[in-house]
């Protein structure tokens, strides 16, 4: 009988072949987080919006990676005090209803210091024209048309850990050249297997989870780098890490004699980390 994770690998291979619309299948096994909640969103947007304005970050240009399957950012954080909204995305995945944008528009409450104004939810290209929100979807090489030092507040939402292995050098890069100096990102990091919710995706070798038509289009792609690596990839990009929390697994699931080279050598206290909290600051 295969384990639940084989049969999830299995699945998302076939499905990810099949030439259907995202927005048929993202409720089989596609989903993109949970961001066309409202609430949900609007819940991950306080959180980290929170720590933008602990820091002084709160106006100006925010930059959300990893939108997923909506928009909805660009509504809070306007009406917020933000001047821009700038979503990054690996391809178009955001729903394009109109009245559930509209309707989160009229829920949410002014910032103190933000001048009311209005935005026409006629069609979605008018939506965003009016929040000033661009929404970039090639990915990590969407970074490279943002302006140097002109982003003022940036986050995430269990997004870094798919972003592929072989360009988060790049995007740790890029993310430091966009950021004003001063200026914080907020991320929050999911280290875990997005499988079985355990550590399934050490047990391949390199070759075969880098490999394209494994990685690709998948939606189980983790790029395994785990709490310490990716923490060491931002401080050699220039920012300053620090970690605001972390989760742990109480035991290790695969145990290491069952994870491929080099998770296998890792030290127990490194894998046992399945998800943090990571504010980066650029120094002034």
């Amino acid at each position: 009988m295969l384990h639940a994770w084989w049969f999830k690998i299995a699945a998302k291979l076939v499905l990810a072949r099949i030439p259907l619309p995202y927005q048929m299948v993202k409720n089989l096994i596609f989903r993109n987080g949970g961001m066309d909640s409202p609430d949900y969103a609007l819940n991950t947007f306080n959180k980290h919006a929170a720590l933008a304005a602990k820091h002084g970050c709160h106006q100006g240009t925010l930059m959300e990676i990893g939108p997923g399957d909506s928009l909805l950012t660009a509504v809070y954080a306007r009406k917020n005090g933000f001047s821009q909204v700038i979503l990054v995305d690996h391809g178009e995945y955001a729903m394009k209803q109109l009245g559930t944008y509209a309707q989160a528009w009229e829920k949410v409450p002014w910032g103190a210091a933000v001048n009311p104004f209005s935005v026409n939810f006629a069609s979605f290209a008018e939506m965003l024209q009016d929040l000033n929100a661009r929404y970039l979807t090639q990915g990590v090489s969407a970074l490279s048309g943002i302006p140097d030092n002109s982003v003022d507040f940036c986050f995430s939402q269990a997004v870094l850990e798919h972003v592929r292995f072989g360009e988060f050098d790049q995007f740790a890069q890029e993310l430091f050249r966009v950021m004003k100096p001063g200026a914080v990102s907020s991320h929050v990091v999911d280290y875990k297997d997005h499988l079985q919710a355990g550590l399934n995706n050490l047990r391949f070798s390199e070759k075969c989870w880098e490999a394209d038509w494994f990685a690709a289009g998948s939606r189980f792609y983790t790029n395994r780098l785990g709490y310490n690596r990716m923490s060491d990839m931002f401080r050699r990009a220039g920012f300053q890490v620090d970690t605001l929390s972390t989760v742990k697994f109480t035991t290790l699931n695969p145990p290491k004699a069952k994870m491929a080279t080099p998770f296998n050598q890792w030290p127990d206290d490194a894998l046992l980390i399945s998800g943090a909290h990571l504010l980066l600051t650029k120094p002034r």
